[in-house]
């Protein structure tokens, strides 16, 4: 049942070149994402709240979904969640999510499958399908709700009708936007049930940081420009120094903070940036940024920031899976720098990470031609709103990021960003509100 998010696009990546690509050639990429996994058949229903979340025709966004029910359990016990329908890829096994296919649309199979799984609300998605499991589920008077809702029905005669019965079938009606709002009043949907609340997508997330240490680091960096590139793969590093050398032609006391894929290479790839003639400090080694730092080569692994992942744990992260991916330290350099590279993007697959979260802490994001993967589908939609910077060939790295270090094309392109990336957050909130009336018992 589970699919992933996208496929790699465009050729495979790129063999490294030179010294560096050399030196890296054995070191490998990080671990394939984790998916939802398929609940077996003969699995029982969990003790608790159950919130039945089912996806019609489309792809649920995970990472929304994740947000959400974390939002739900702020104002009560975190309900276990039963999927059907499609889904794309989580950063871990969820132990209180539940995915199964959804029944064959008979009267019969729908009984039984409300009998066993028996939820306490339901959130559909989409363009509601399965009208026998729709209409069943409504005559046992489970709440229900259907999110990102699109009102494009252009079916008439009898299949027509029958899609305006099943849009009475839900107690709230969450369109898209306006122009989905307008046709669904059209057929039939009345307020008080209709909103238009958005698109329920992944909202911004602000990545937890050192307070202490971001001052510190602001205090030694000044007034100098600095820009980041994260997860820098191994087959991308000497474009990246490349890229770094030629912008810093353009810009007076340029910093790079060069996080590589693998924190492991770091004294590796400081040896040999030192023999090119590189001014190097080390994290790994204690090192700070000094005044003739031109490089400053973040390998610190999360595994090493005991403090970072206790932000992460009690800020409700871990369950999102941001901690274990490591990103206890890229929340303090996207603070610090106002651009930053998505490794991965060059010579990779495709971006190694998630564009919204720079986006949520306003740094501007350059991305190179490399756009597959996980992450793929985001990034494709934040260059096409003007919220990243896509350059056509890696050789094109240096006039971007000189380009972008000039204030007003960096924060054109953040605030961009930003406003992209917290899109999903009022529909978030407000269909966190009406779950949590619902497994209240409160009329939705």
């Amino acid at each position: 049942m589970t699919q992933t998010a996208g496929s790699a696009g465009g050729s495979a990546p790129d063999a490294p070149r030179g010294a560096l690509g050399q030196l890296f050639q054995r070191l490998g990429g990080g671990a394939p994402a984790s998916r939802v996994p398929e609940t077996p058949v003969e699995a029982m229903r969990p003790e608790g709240p159950l919130l039945w979340l089912h996806a019609c025709n489309t792809k649920l966004d995970m990472r929304a979904l994740s947000v959400l029910i974390r939002r739900v359990a702020e104002d009560g016990p975190r309900p276990h969640v039963l999927l059907t329908g499609q889904a794309g890829t989580v950063p871990r096994d969820e132990p209180r999510l539940s995915a199964v296919l959804p029944p064959p649309d008979t009267p019969q199979d729908a009984a039984a499958f409300l009998d066993r799984w028996r939820p306490d609300a339901a959130i559909w998605s989409g363009a509601p399908d399965r009208p026998h499991l729709l209409d069943a589920t409504a005559r046992r008077g489970t709440p229900l709700i259907l999110a990102n809702a699109t009102g494009q029905s252009a079916r008439g005669g009898r299949a027509g009708r029958r899609d305006r019965q099943m849009l009475q079938r839900f107690h709230r009606v969450l369109a898209r936007d306006g122009a989905a709002g307008a046709a669904l009043a059209r057929l039939g949907v009345a307020a008080p049930r209709l909103e238009v609340a958005g698109v329920l997508r992944e909202a911004a997330i602000a990545l937890p940081c050192d307070e202490d240490e971001r001052a510190q680091f602001a205090a030694l960096l000044k007034a100098r420009p600095v820009w980041f590139a994260a997860r820098v793969p191994p087959a991308e590093l000497d474009r990246v120094v490349n890229a770094h050398v030629g912008a810093a032609r353009m810009a007076h006391r340029l910093l790079l903070i060069l996080q590589p894929a693998d924190p492991n290479c770091g004294p590796a790839l400081a040896q040999t940036l030192r023999k090119g003639g590189c001014r190097v400090a080390l994290r790994s080694d204690g090192d700070l940024p000094g005044e003739e730092t031109s490089i400053y080569i973040a390998d610190r692994a999360c595994d090493d920031d005991a403090s970072g992942r206790e932000s992460f744990a009690e800020r409700g992260f871990a369950a999102e899976g941001f901690a274990e991916e490591g990103f206890a330290e890229e929340g303090l350099w996207f603070r610090l720098a106002p651009v930053t590279l998505l490794g991965g993007t060059l010579r990779g697959p495709g971006p190694a990470f998630d564009v919204n979260l720079p986006a949520a802490l306003g740094s501007a994001v350059v991305a190179g031609p490399r756009s597959g993967g996980r992450w793929g589908a985001v990034l494709h939609r934040f260059v096409a709103e003007g919220a990243a910077r896509r350059i056509g060939h890696p050789d094109a790295l240096a006039n971007a990021v000189s380009d972008l270090l000039a204030p007003d094309k960096a924060a054109a392109l953040a605030h961009n960003a930003w406003a992209l990336a917290s899109d999903g957050a009022e529909t978030t909130d407000r269909l966190a509100e009406l779950i949590c009336d619902a497994l209240d018992g409160v009329a939705i």
